[in-house]
């Protein structure tokens, strides 16, 4: 009797583990896969990073002269999605700041290869960088978010596929 109880409580375990490593959710437009760290986005793959039970990513670039500054968490546990935006507040000045402090950490990710979208720098989470080097990014593009008066914040559910 002992014997079936462990096997049961094992079997368990491990198929746990092995299903919340291969989660998958629909976050709007966003496809996330958790075991491959990635995200789909109109057929376009992206990098993105785990913290205990958060997802996180990033993108930081400059379109037609508006500076665009977004911030995505989706927590696994209850399928919250947060995406913060900077508004159009945020000064030239100080988006030149935060690209230049990306940049910099950037040079400290070994082969580190810049990103570009209409001829513009592009920085999204990078698929040769530690959690931590990721997650300081993260909080320097939040830190300019949460500065401005006009950010915005998205609160939705994803959809577990």
């Amino acid at each position: 009797m002992k014997k079936i109880l462990g096997i049961m409580v094992l079997g368990l375990l491990l198929s746990g583990n092995a299903y919340s490593e291969t989660l998958k959710f629909q976050c709007g437009k966003f496809q996330v896969d958790i075991k491959n760290l990635s995200l789909i986005n109109n057929g376009n793959g992206k990098k993105i990073f785990k913290i205990d039970n958060e997802v996180k990513w990033y993108m930081v670039t400059n379109l037609q002269g508006t500076p665009i500054v977004v911030t995505n968490t989706l927590n696994i546990e209850n399928l919250e999605w947060t995406r913060k935006a900077g508004g159009k507040s945020i000064k030239k000045r100080s988006f030149k700041k935060l690209s230049k402090k990306l940049t910099k950490k950037n040079k400290k990710i070994n082969n580190y290869q810049k990103k570009q979208m209409l001829d513009q720098e592009l920085f999204v989470v990078s698929n040769f960088g530690t959690i931590e080097q990721e997650f300081e990014k993260f909080q320097l593009i939040e830190g300019v978010i949460n500065a401005v008066s006009d950010s915005k914040q998205w609160d939705k559910k994803c959809l577990h596929l």
